[in-house]
C-alpha cells in the first residue's frame, strides 16, 4: 500500500485540519502504519493550498529550496519531526514490514503494535491538546521495558500486563 495524506489532486492537509497541531500525529501515523509513506512536496513544512474553481495551481507552489519552503510553511519545526519519524521507520524492520495489531482505540488516542520475528514496536499517538497517560494491555512480562524511539532517554515499563506510557499533546 502507498499511503499519503495529501497530493497534487486534493486540498493540502494543512488547509483541511481543524487543529493544525494534528499535522504531527498525522505524519507520525503515516510513517508507522503498514504501507509505504509518501509526503507531498512542502507538506513537511505545513504548506497550505486549496483548489479554487477547479484550479489546482495553489496545491503546487514553486518551492525553490527547503529554506523557501520552510519560510512559506507555518510549521517550520514540522520538517524536523517528519525527519525523525522517517529515521525511526528506516531503523525499524517492524515499522517497515511487521504485522499490525490495534491495542487501544479512543477518540483522541490510538495505539497499535507492529512486530517482526526480531522486533516489536508499540506506536502510541495522542491527538489531544493535553498530555495523556495510558495503560495499554500488552502481552509482555512485568518489567519489560520499551524505549521511546523519539526520545531514547525515556523508557516505559510493563506492569501487570499493561504498558504504561505518557504521551505529549498532539504527538506520540
Amino acid at each position: 500500500a502507498y499511503n499519503f495524506a495529501d497530493n497534487h489532486d486534493v486540498n493540502r492537509v494543512a488547509s483541511v485540519l481543524r487543529n493544525p497541531a494534528h499535522l504531527y500525529p498525522l505524519h507520525l501515523l503515516l510513517f508507522t502504519i503498514p504501507g509505504v509513506p509518501s509526503v507531498y512536496a512542502g507538506s513537511e513544512f505545513g504548506i497550505e493550498g486549496v483548489k479554487a474553481g477547479g484550479d489546482d495551481r495553489p496545491l503546487r507552489p514553486a518551492l525553490a529550496s527547503p529554506t523557501a519552503a520552510a519560510a512559506r510553511g507555518k510549521y517550520p519545526d514540522l520538517a524536523e519531526a517528519v525527519t525523525r519519524f522517517a529515521t525511526v521507520r528506516r531503523g525499524s524492520p517492524a515499522l517497515r514490514r511487521g504485522t499490525y495489531r490495534p491495542l487501544h482505540v479512543a477518540s483522541e488516542q490510538f495505539a497499535f503494535e507492529r512486530a517482526t520475528e526480531g522486533e516489536r514496536a508499540v506506536v502510541v499517538v495522542n491527538a489531544a491538546n493535553a498530555p495523556t497517560r495510558l495503560e495499554i494491555p500488552l502481552s509482555a512480562g512485568d518489567g519489560d521495558a520499551f524505549a521511546d524511539a523519539l526520545e531514547p532517554d525515556r523508557v516505559f515499563e510493563v506492569k501487570a500486563g499493561k504498558l504504561r506510557v505518557e504521551v505529549p499533546p498532539c504527538y506520540g
